[in-house]
């Protein structure tokens, strides 16, 4: 009895492939690389230069404007 297999039209075979064995710097890379993306972009966002800005995710959440001349 034949085993059915979906991807028969694209000539698909499976092959015991490694993924994790040589792709694990990059894949450590990459999420080093993004947790780091987030902190600069979190760091900038909460500048002097855009913390009043209108697009800021505060105001979106009902935020009010800071005052960066009486601030703590």
């Amino acid at each position: 009895m034949a085993v059915f297999n979906p991807f028969a039209f694209l000539a698909y075979k499976k092959f015991p492939t490694p993924l994790l064995k040589p792709y694990w710097p990059f894949m450590l890379g990459m999420a080093a690389t993004a947790v780091l993306i987030n902190q600069a972009k979190e760091l900038s966002q909460d500048s002097d230069e855009f913390i009043n800005h209108p697009k800021h995710p505060r105001f979106a959440k009902g935020g009010k404007v800071i005052d960066l001349e009486n601030r703590d």
